[in-house]
């Protein structure tokens, strides 16, 4: 709702398919993609797979979705191939499995930084890389 004004009555999104949010500052892109993540309160219900995605269980929810905001504090230290390890948080079954498997997942995500041609940012600071 802007006022008392609907921005969004629904939305689809298939398989593969791309969306895009443009718009000014302030017009409520972040609002739109937090709202989707159920990360702010909101009105309505937001469906992932036939599913309310408030019902989802919290670790099978994060290894669907992650958030990395523009400003969030204590960004600036993290690298690129930081940021990527993130993604491979919710994978891991506890924080013991997490620093057993540091190499095989820190191999994946070097392969995966090589597809996407960033190997040789891996090291950069991702403030950098913005």
């Amino acid at each position: 709702m802007f006022g008392h004004i609907p921005v969004l009555e629904s939305l689809a999104v298939q398989k593969g398919q791309w969306i895009s949010l443009v718009g000014p500052n302030g017009a409520g892109k972040s609002k739109l993609i937090k709202t989707l993540a159920s990360l702010i309160e909101h009105e309505g219900s937001v469906d992932l797979l036939g599913q309310p995605w408030r019902d989802w269980d919290r670790q099978i929810r994060a290894r669907r979705l992650s958030w990395l905001g523009q400003a969030e504090p204590r960004q600036e230290d993290l690298t690129v191939y930081d940021v990527a390890m993130l993604g491979r948080l919710p994978h891991q079954a506890d924080w013991l499995e997490w620093i057993r498997c540091l190499t095989e997942e820190g191999t994946s995500v070097i392969s995966v930084l090589h597809e996407l041609n960033l190997v040789l940012q891996a090291y950069r600071l991702w403030v950098e890389s913005n």
